[in-house]
C-alpha cells in the first residue's frame, strides 16, 4: 500500500499538463527558442542585469549607446535583468531560455489552479486554461514581461483566497507587489486588479439592501482600500522611488508607443491571436453579465476595464485573458448544466486520472498533493537538448541567423569602436548583446529611454524619408547596418558617399567613404553628439 501511495504521488495530474502545455505550444506549434527570441530587447537586458552585477550599483545614465551616452537612464525592470544575467553566466543562453519557459509553465498551472477553483469540472478548467494560453502565446519572448504574467495570477489566487476568508488581509499582497515593481512595470496592472476588486465591493454595498450583506460588502471594501493604498507605497521600494511612476504615467501618455510600437497597438482580429481575443470577448461579456445579475460586481469590473485596455493595445490582451478566463469556465458550465438533465453531471474528479486505485480510494485521495515527477523530467529534458550541440532547429538556444545579422558581425567587428553604427532597434539590442562594450549603438528597443522625436527622427532615416541624410550627418554615422529589404539600403547605395562592405541574405553593410569629404555636410557635429540630439521630422 506504501508503494502505492508513492506512485499515486508520482502519477502525472492535470496539474502536470497544465504545467507543461506552454512548452508544446512553443516546441511543437511555434518556432521554439527562436519564437523567444524574435525580440532583440533581450539582449540589453542581459547585459544591463551583467553591468549591475559588476558594477554593484543601479544605473543612472546610459552606456550602451554613442549618441546618448551619459544621459539619464534607469533600468527599471533591473531584478529581472540581474536574474536572468546570473543565469547567463551560470548556464548561458540555454539557461536564459529554461528560465523563461519555467515562468510561463508555472504561469499556466497557476492559471489552471485559479480556473479550477471556481470549476465543478476539470476538463472545463484545463480547457479554457490552454484557450487563455493560446492568445498570451504571442508574447512568449524572453522578457521581463513573462513574469507580469505570472504574478498577476499568482495575485488573483491570492485575492481569491482572501475573499474566502474575509477576516484576514492579504499582506503578502503587498510583498508581491514589491517585487513584481521591481521586475516589471507591469505592476501597474497588479494595481488595477485590486482597484477592480474596491470597486466591486463598493458596487455591492451602495446596491445591496440587506444590512449584513451592505456590512459585509463595506468590510471587504475597506480592506481592498487598505491593500490598493499598501500596494501602491509598497512599489515605491524601488531603486529609483517616485521616478517609477513618473515613467510609467510619461510612457503610456506619449503616442509613440501606441502608434510605432506593435505590441501596443490595436490587436488584429483577423490573426489567430485575434480570433481568440475575439472569442473570449464574446465568452466574456455574458460571463460578466450573468456575474452582474447574481449582484458579484467583481468580475463585471475586470471586464469592463481589461476589455478596453486589450482593445487599445494588444499587449494588454494576456490580463484580459487571466482575469477573463475563470468566470468564462464557470458560465460555460452554468450554461451546459442549464441544458442537460441532473443526472448526467459530470464528476469533478475521474478515476482514470489515478492508476490502479478504486473509486473509493479516488475520492478519499483526491486532494493528496502529487509530486510534479513529469514536469521535472520534462525540463530537464529540454535543459538537455538546449544544451546538446546538433539539437533539432528550435531547441538551439540562438538568434535566428534569418532574422538577425549573425553572419555580419565580423564585419562589424573589423570596423573596430571607433564606429558610430547605424541599425533599426530591433538589431540594436541585438548588437548590444552580441558587441557590447565594443560596440555602442545608434538607436535599440528602449523607446521610452530615446523619446519621440528621437524615435521618428530614427524611423524617418531608416526608412529612408525625406531628411534621413541630415540625420545621419548630425549623429556623426559613419557605418549603416540594415536588413536588405530596408528603403535607406537602396539610397545609400546610390550615393556616392556610401559603399557596400559586406552584403548577404539577411543584412547589408554601408561604410562611409571618406569622413572628410563629408564634413561639410555634417554641420554642428559635437553639439548633436553631446546632446545626442536627431533632427526632428
Amino acid at each position: 500500500m506504501k508503494l502505492q501511495k508513492i506512485l499515486l504521488r508520482c502519477f502525472p495530474s492535470l496539474s502536470d499538463f497544465a504545467f507543461l502545455t506552454p512548452a508544446v505550444l512553443l516546441f511543437c506549434l511555434m518556432g521554439g527558442v527562436a519564437s523567444m527570441l524574435v525580440d532583440g530587447d533581450t539582449g540589453w537586458h542581459l547585459r544591463a542585469g551583467e553591468w549591475i552585477l559588476t558594477h554593484h550599483q543601479f544605473p543612472t545614465t546610459d552606456f550602451f549607446s554613442f549618441t546618448k551616452a551619459g544621459q539619464p537612464w534607469f533600468a527599471w525592470e533591473w531584478l529581472w535583468e540581474v536574474s536572468f544575467a546570473w543565469l547567463y553566466h551560470l548556464a548561458g543562453m540555454p539557461g536564459v531560455i529554461l528560465g523563461n519557459l519555467v515562468i510561463v509553465c508555472l504561469t499556466s498551472m497557476n492559471l489552471w489552479h485559479l480556473v479550477r477553483r471556481k470549476s465543478k469540472s476539470e476538463l472545463a478548467a484545463f480547457g479554457v486554461t490552454v484557450l487563455a494560453l493560446f492568445g498570451m502565446s504571442l508574447f512568449f519572448f524572453a522578457r521581463p514581461q513573462l513574469a507580469s504574467f505570472l504574478f498577476a495570477v499568482i495575485l488573483l489566487r491570492l485575492l481569491e483566497h482572501w475573499r474566502e476568508s474575509v477576516h484576514k488581509t492579504p499582506w503578502v499582497v503587498v510583498a508581491l507587489l514589491m517585487v513584481w515593481a521591481n521586475v516589471h512595470p507591469g505592476f501597474a496592472a497588479g494595481i488595477i486588479i485590486i482597484a477592480a476588486y474596491a470597486a466591486g465591493d463598493l458596487a455591492s454595498a451602495l446596491t445591496t439592501s440587506e444590512p449584513a450583506g451592505r456590512t459585509n460588502s463595506l468590510a471587504l471594501f475597506r480592506r481592498s482600500v487598505l491593500l490598493l493604498v499598501a500596494c501602491l507605497l509598497a512599489a515605491l521600494v524601488n531603486p529609483y522611488g517616485y521616478r517609477l511612476y513618473a515613467h510609467i504615467f510619461s510612457f503610456l501618455s506619449d503616442s509613440y508607443a501606441l502608434n510605432h510600437i506593435n505590441e501596443y497597438k490595436v490587436v488584429d482580429f483577423r490573426t489567430p491571436f485575434g480570433r481568440i481575443f475575439e472569442l473570449m470577448l464574446f465568452l466574456g461579456a455574458p460571463a460578466a453579465i450573468s456575474r452582474l445579475l447574481k449582484r458579484d460586481f467583481v468580475v463585471p469590473a475586470l471586464f469592463l476595464i481589461w476589455a478596453h485596455l486589450a482593445l487599445t493595445a494588444q499587449r494588454n490582451i494576456p490580463f484580459f485573458l487571466i482575469v477573463m478566463a475563470a468566470p468564462v469556465t464557470l458560465w460555460l458550465e452554468e450554461m451546459i448544466a442549464a441544458f442537460r438533465p441532473a443526472h448526467a453531471e459530470d464528476s469533478i474528479r475521474r478515476s482514470e486520472d489515478y492508476p490502479h486505485v478504486s473509486p473509493a480510494e479516488v475520492m478519499n485521495e483526491g486532494r493528496v498533493s502529487r509530486f510534479p515527477l513529469l514536469s521535472i523530467i520534462c525540463m530537464v529534458w529540454v535543459f538537455v537538448l538546449l544544451r546538446t550541440p546538433g539539437s533539432p532547429p528550435k531547441f538551439r538556444p540562438q538568434y535566428d541567423s534569418s532574422i538577425y545579422p549573425e553572419q555580419a558581425l565580423a564585419a562589424v567587428r573589423r570596423m573596430g569602436p571607433s564606429a558610430r553604427l547605424a541599425t533599426t532597434d530591433t538589431w540594436g539590442g541585438y548588437l548590444i548583446f552580441r558587441l557590447y562594450p565594443d560596440v555602442r549603438v545608434f538607436w535599440d528597443g528602449r523607446a521610452d529611454f530615446y523619446g519621440t522625436p528621437y524615435n521618428l527622427a530614427a524611423i524617418d532615416a531608416l526608412t529612408g524619408r525625406p531628411g534621413w541624410d541630415k540625420t545621419l550627418a548630425n549623429n556623426r554615422i559613419t557605418a549603416v547596418l540594415l536588413p536588405v529589404d530596408q528603403p535607406l539600403g537602396s539610397l545609400l547605395a546610390q550615393s556616392n558617399n556610401w559603399h557596400v562592405v559586406y552584403r548577404d541574405q539577411v543584412a547589408v553593410l554601408f561604410q562611409l567613404a571618406s569622413e572628410n569629404e563629408s564634413g561639410q555636410e555634417i554641420g554642428n557635429v559635437a553639439e548633436s553628439a553631446r546632446t545626442g540630439r536627431l533632427e526632428p521630422r
